[in-house]
């Protein structure tokens, strides 16, 4: 019996640390990617947020849909309206939902250490 409570009671500190860890990695996802790179043809291959949203024109008026990857090719950027992040930088990629629409994604949902990165084509 002494075996399957301590056998138990590891089961649940693990689970409790496990599910602290999951808590801190979520709470601020505007965190830079390992994935993110200048690819030979320009783009920008990044980590960006689940359900970033995409927008027709580089502003918050113009909603066009969704990103549901986690990691996404953008073709270039821009410049347009300031964002949340602080910036005035949008970067234009083809969105998950509606599925084959393209649109412009501001960079507080894109994981780069800079906005642009050095290399990226711009719009």
């Amino acid at each position: 019996m002494k075996k399957v409570v301590a056998v138990l009671g590891a089961v649940i500190a693990s689970s409790t640390i496990l599910a602290g860890s999951a808590s801190a990695a979520t709470a601020n996802p505007a965190q830079p990617s390992a994935t993110c790179y200048v690819a030979s043809n320009r783009h920008l291959i990044c980590g960006n947020a689940y359900m970033a949203v995409g927008y027709a024109d580089r502003n918050y008026e113009s909603f066009r849909g969704y990103m549901y990857s986690t990691v996404s090719d953008f073709n270039c950027w821009g410049r347009g309206s300031s964002n949340h992040g602080g910036n005035d930088i949008w970067y234009w990629a083809q969105l998950d939902s509606p599925a084959g629409v393209w649109g412009n994604v501001p960079a507080e949902y894109v994981y780069t250490q800079n906005d642009p990165p050095a290399g990226m084509a711009e719009c």
